[in-house]
């Protein structure tokens, strides 16, 4: 067991208890459920952490109760409790998170103890998940474990690097400044989704606008049409037919289309990370978005490697938790040839030589922070300008898709109306 060295549970003692570094790439440990006598007599019930049954005891022993059961496995949560997913993965949504770490660390700045801390924002949080999760490591913590490892409940819930981050800055004596900066970069990543989102606002509109003309044109405009050209033996429009054809086949078939909608959004949902993966290519490659989409992940990698690096973890420590933090494959690869580069004595920026999916200023930042030894304030200042340039890039493909966007759609369903005002011009011909 390595042991390191930590502030005690209060803000003004000074005394150092010994902590362990624990490691979230082995098994997590057993959880158990147990019930036993408080003090005043009154049955209690809870779960925790521990190696064996032994040590479980030894927890319970330790609160100042008197065991009664033990049971391994935890405690088993109502079907309607449990947490669904499709798609494999159980994080916490990161809204939740931000808003949890944010908490968490102007407590801590307030020089709150760290467990008084942790009760604090358990009552505070909504997500039950992390709720429950808050309070077990409350307890934990005030039985001596270090925050990263109560945090851990062996689900994935946090994601490893930010448990990582927290182990680390346990073993410098830095939780408060590494929380702070954990919540600041989940704010700033919540704020560029936000100015996405917002962004892509319009072009959605529309396509939902032009949708619904369609919609009217297909199931009012068309069925009043037909009978016209059928009554009078002239072959409609070519458009018209089509309408007409995918009316009949809603109207017939509309259940079997809607069971097959919904099996195609459930499969979409569960193969959302692998549809992002494939989003994320093909925009590569749209004029606009290639350059955004280079700047958004070169911010992201030194965003993530200034948190590794400030909160005292080593260079390839670092580089292999950002590794883990990236979504994109290509990058992942780039990321771990880079790892076993400095493992073997490169520097990061030799590491990362002959890539063209890294932007070129945030290269130019880490060659120049390694010459003059001062990685973390380069990257940081890359950060910074790679933020502003981020937003720069976003306004600028924004307004090359939104135009480009309307003209499509213009066109395509002004041709259906087109047609549609033709096929009434040859009723017309037709009744004269």
């Amino acid at each position: 067991m390595v042991l390191s060295f930590r502030m005690g549970d209060t803000a003004s003692s000074t005394r150092f208890e010994p902590t362990r570094l624990c490691s979230f790439e082995e098994e997590p440990m057993p959880q158990f459920s147990y019930s036993a006598f408080d003090p005043d007599g009154k049955t209690v019930t809870g779960q925790l952490s521990a190696e064996n049954e032994v040590a479980a005891l030894d927890q319970v022993a330790r609160k100042g109760l008197i065991p009664i059961d033990l049971k391994e496995g935890g405690v088993a949560l109502k079907w309607w409790q449990r947490e669904l997913s499709l798609s494999g993965t159980t994080e916490i949504r990161p809204e939740v998170l931000s808003r949890f770490f944010q908490t968490f660390s102007i407590m801590l700045d307030a020089r709150f103890p760290v467990t008084k801390s942790l009760s604090y924002c358990a009552r505070q949080i909504r997500d039950p998940r992390l709720r429950r999760l808050l309070d077990a490591a409350h307890h934990q913590v005030q039985d001596g474990d270090p925050v990263a490892e109560a945090l851990t409940d062996g689900y994935g819930s946090i994601p490893a690097r930010y448990l990582r981050m927290i182990e680390v800055a346990e073993a410098s004596n830095q939780l408060a400044q590494v929380i702070g900066r954990i919540a600041k970069g989940l704010d700033d990543e919540l704020r560029i989704k936000r100015e996405i989102r917002q962004a892509l606002v319009y072009p959605v509109i529309l396509i939902l606008m032009s949708m619904l003309v369609i919609a009217l044109l297909v199931f009012y405009l068309t069925p009043t049409l037909m009978p016209v050209f059928l009554s009078s033996q002239a072959a409609p429009p070519v458009v018209l037919s089509t309408m007409a054809s995918i009316r009949q086949l809603v109207l017939q078939h509309w259940l079997i289309l809607l069971v097959l909608a919904a099996a195609i959004g459930g499969l979409s949902y569960g193969l959302r990370g692998r549809l992002k993966v494939l989003i994320f290519k093909i925009a590569q490659h749209l004029p606009g978005l290639k350059v955004f989409l280079q700047k958004r992940q070169s911010l992201l990698f030194c965003q993530t490697m200034v948190q590794f690096l400030s909160s005292g973890d080593r260079l390839q420590s670092a580089v292999q938790q950002t590794q883990a933090a990236v979504p994109d494959p290509d990058w992942q690869e780039l990321l771990k040839n880079a790892h076993d580069s400095i493992v073997d004595g490169k520097t990061l920026r030799a590491s990362l030589n002959d890539t063209d999916l890294m932007d070129p200023l945030a290269l130019a930042m880490i060659e120049a922070g390694e010459e003059s030894d001062q990685l973390l304030e380069t990257l940081q200042t890359a950060v910074n300008t790679l933020g502003d340039q981020t937003k720069q890039s976003l306004a600028q493909a924004v307004k090359l898709i939104t135009p480009t966007l309307t003209l499509v759609i213009g066109l395509g369903v002004g041709a259906v109306i087109m047609s549609t005002i033709s096929a009434i011009l040859d009723l017309n011909d037709i009744a004269f």
